[in-house]
């Protein structure tokens, strides 16, 4: 089965992340905007430029362009040698004729008619996942639950990689009442797609129903670094701001810098191993400007420090910024590392509610 061009370079080094996330080194002098190492010495800065009105989605965008959104229906093989390939789930013609056939009732609430439908779909192609969820979309709607979650639970034993499914059984208990259960449910949906549009924005409708605080974007840039002239660099921070966030963008440019020539953009190959070097960076000199008292303190990097604490700053750099570049690259990790995923977004990113939030 062909492997999803998007995250073919991300398999090794998404496997190397979490063993690459140890504990932050020690901070270096007070002096300092961040740690140095030789290889940053040869890196050219063209021109030291300020943010403007940038906005964060931008700086977003200019260090992780966003990548191929990958197959809607996945379908992820585990080979032999444990490596694990993604490619678009088989859906077959007769399938998609009576899921179509069935849609006119569905959409006029029609649920008895349309559950007819797709009740014979689910009968003649038993590997038709979206038939189940479908089948379960017209027990849910019309007010069951219990029976909806019946065959949302078959399509998970068929196909455990789709995001929605689990995004529907966990409405399913939302609607009993069963919230804790529900955002097991919606952590697994935004683990194997982090940010998915209708996902974030029924969590950031539904958070206080849910008891929860929902965190879209767990990291803001406020630096950034782009090729310049003659083989330069131009880094983008405001000159008045935190020294913490010009050793950020200095990270950023040393990386940037030892791409291919003539490359542009954020690293054609992209490393949880080098986020997690320019997060180190900018975390140690936040503390160090911090303890100094010359660094005011930010909320967000307040709790990447938590995150990185807790061990999940791979994690953070793979869900945060990996998937940026790679939508699909979470449903790559190994099972386990998967599971890490979700406990990581159930603690981190659908919280539980603070104090004076």
């Amino acid at each position: 089965m062909a492997e999803s061009p998007c995250c073919a370079a991300l398999r090794v080094l998404l496997l190397g992340a979490v063993l690459a996330g140890g504990p932050l080194a020690a901070a270096g002098p007070s002096e300092q905007a961040a740690p140095t190492s030789e290889p940053r010495a040869t890196t050219t800065i063209t021109e030291l430029k300020g943010l403007g009105d940038t906005s964060p989605a931008a700086l977003r965008e200019a260090i992780w362009p966003a990548g191929d959104e990958g197959p809607v229906q996945p379908l992820v093989e585990t080979g032999k040698d444990g490596d694990r390939t993604l490619s678009a789930w088989p859906i077959e013609h007769g399938c998609n004729v009576l899921l179509n056939e069935a849609e006119p009732a569905f959409r006029a609430k029609d649920y008895p008619a349309a559950r007819a439908v797709y009740s014979k779909a689910v009968e003649q192609f038993p590997r038709c996942y979206l038939a189940l969820n479908f089948l379960g979309d017209s027990y849910y709607f019309a007010g069951d639950a219990v029976e909806g979650a019946r065959w949302y639970d078959r399509s998970l034993a068929l196909n455990p990689d789709d995001y929605r499914t689990y995004f529907y059984r966990g409405n399913t208990l939302a609607h009993q009442g069963k919230k804790d259960e529900a955002l097991g449910y919606y952590a697994h949906a935004l683990a194997l797609r982090p940010r998915a549009k209708s996902l974030s924005q029924f969590m950031g409708q539904n958070a206080d129903f849910l008891g929860v605080e929902y965190v879209e974007n767990l990291f803001t840039p406020r630096a950034v670094a782009k090729p310049g002239k003659a083989g330069g660099i131009d880094v983008h921070v405001d000159p008045a701001g935190p020294a913490h966030w010009l050793g950020y963008a200095l990270c950023k440019a040393r990386q940037l810098k030892q791409q291919e020539p003539g490359s542009e953009g954020a690293p054609r190959t992209w490393s949880a191993a080098a986020e997690i070097e320019c997060l180190e960076t900018l975390l140690e000199s936040y503390q160090e400007g911090r303890r100094a008292g010359h660094a005011a303190a930010e909320a967000e990097l307040e709790y990447l420090l938590e995150i990185a604490r807790a061990g999940f700053l791979a994690e953070l750099a793979i869900y945060e910024m990996g998937s940026r570049v790679a939508p699909t690259a979470t449903l790559l990790l190994p099972l386990e590392l998967r599971a890490r995923m979700v406990e990581f977004v159930r603690r981190f990113v659908i919280r539980v509610k603070r104090a004076g939030s």
